[in-house]
């Protein structure tokens, strides 16, 4: 990070297009805003990509059994 202010969202492959859509709104209206979108499945071929915000993989994160999350219903 490296502004003050930062937006970010947590969402599943299927709804990735609405965060983006998040991501380019906050942009425009905010622009000096770091902006993330935290994917907390696995990414599909081929990943989703953003031009308005970073993408984190939460499996990434260090979350400990973070693999356990995907089978709970």
């Amino acid at each position: 990070m490296k502004n003050k202010v930062c937006y970010f969202t947590i969402v599943s492959n299927n709804y990735f297009h609405y965060a983006n859509t998040l991501m380019q709104s906050v942009q425009k209206n905010d622009d000096d805003a770091d902006r993330f979108i935290i994917r907390c499945d696995l990414p599909t071929e081929p990943a989703s990509t953003s031009e308005f915000a970073d993408i984190i993989d939460a499996g990434n994160l260090q979350i400990p059994a973070f693999e356990s999350f995907f089978s709970k219903k």
